[in-house]
């Protein structure tokens, strides 16, 4: 007897359909192995996307440069940053000073005249602001003790008063000008700072080239990441690339195999009598893969409804990236069971066609 391919999966779906218990059993158990697999995708990538964004908005790309002495171009060199293939933002903080303001007579606090960029270093939330005269921008903290908001005036003892342009909040990246009062000014003149945001691709690079930018003559430049890193340090690129199931699918897959190898033995005498009235071989592993293949289809994507939807109700919102890696990993499983689940299955199915059948 020989089969058609229309003929065997027809056969395959009706031994699907018509076994419920048997393929419902076997689609939760395959959806049970490959659904877990796809939730340690995204939560790892949820964790990883989570830490990852939270170094960013606390200045984990940031640097900081040191000019030298008395470099005269230093805020124009810092200013000039912007612009540059790898800098998000860049911006200078001159020699701060200690003031006193009307609105809260002998209390000192630090002002600092500021190049335009170092407020989208520092905030970056704030909209771009320009140089004007009598101008004022705040810091978050400066402006709740001292009832100050966007429109306020203020003035410093023997000056006009100045009207306030921003309220930052500097909190994640450089908490102390919480309490400052920054005047923005041209670049032009020595700064005592050069804050940098770099691109995470183009950070280590850029902390490395930043001394030269500045140095003039023979003293020497320095440069530093603003937030120190040691052995202790997060590394999210080589932590998912170390995750166990980048390469522990392939145990997932063999698994499935063994399970779906283990309902053809349970169906030794029922495939006896296929054997029985000629069916070959070749045409048996085509029967086995394409049930296989149904119930893989079934069960793969049941598994990806319920991880998408667990992660979803734990208020994660993974992206395309990470819907792709989940995907990937859990169809990379899928397809090993799939090759090796029908050689499997003929293995432990051969013998004597007689001994098969006396089995039912």
């Amino acid at each position: 007897m020989s089969w058609s391919t229309g003929a065997l999966a027809r056969e395959a779906w009706l031994n699907v359909v018509t076994s419920r218990w048997r393929t419902a059993g076997l689609v939760l158990a395959v959806a049970a192995i490959l659904g877990s697999l796809a939730m340690l995708e995204l939560q790892d990538a949820d964790d990883l996307r989570s830490f990852q964004a939270n170094f960013v908005r606390s200045g984990g790309y940031v640097a900081l440069g040191i000019p030298s002495g008395g470099d005269e171009v230093s805020a124009a060199r810092c200013e000039a940053l912007n612009g540059q293939p790898g800098v998000v933002a860049a911006g200078g903080v001159f020699t701060a000073s200690l003031a006193t303001f009307a609105t809260a007579p002998g209390v000192l606090f630090q002002r600092a005249p500021i190049t335009e960029g170092i407020l989208r270093v520092w905030d970056p939330v704030t909209a771009p602001l320009r140089v004007q005269d009598r101008t004022l921008v705040v810091g978050l903290a400066l402006a709740e003790e001292m009832g100050l908001r966007v429109g306020s005036y203020d003035f410093a003892a023997g000056e006009e008063p100045a009207l306030v342009t921003a309220v930052v909040d500097t909190g994640r990246r450089n908490p102390q000008v919480l309490r400052w009062a920054l005047d923005l000014s041209p670049p032009a003149g020595a700064i005592e700072q050069c804050w940098v945001e770099f691109e995470p691709g183009a950070f280590d690079a850029g902390v490395a080239a930043l001394p030269a930018w500045f140095t003039t003559g023979d003293e020497e430049a320095v440069a530093r990441p603003y937030v120190r890193r040691d052995e202790f340090t997060r590394d999210p690129a080589a932590e998912f690339a170390a995750r166990p199931q980048r390469d522990g699918w392939p145990v997932a897959g063999l698994v499935i195999a063994g399970f779906v190898a283990l309902t053809a033995w349970f169906r030794r005498s029922e495939l006896g009598l296929y054997l029985a009235v000629g069916t070959r071989r070749s045409e048996m592993f085509m029967l086995l893969a394409l049930e296989t293949l149904l119930t893989l289809a079934a069960a793969f994507g049941l598994a990806l409804a319920y991880a998408f939807a667990i992660d979803v109700a734990l208020h994660h919102s993974p992206g395309w990236s990470e819907i792709a890696i989940g995907v990937r990993t859990t169809g990379s499983a899928a397809l090993l069971t799939l090759i090796v689940a029908p050689l499997a299955a003929m293995a432990l199915v051969r013998g004597n066609i007689a001994e098969m059948l006396k089995e039912r």
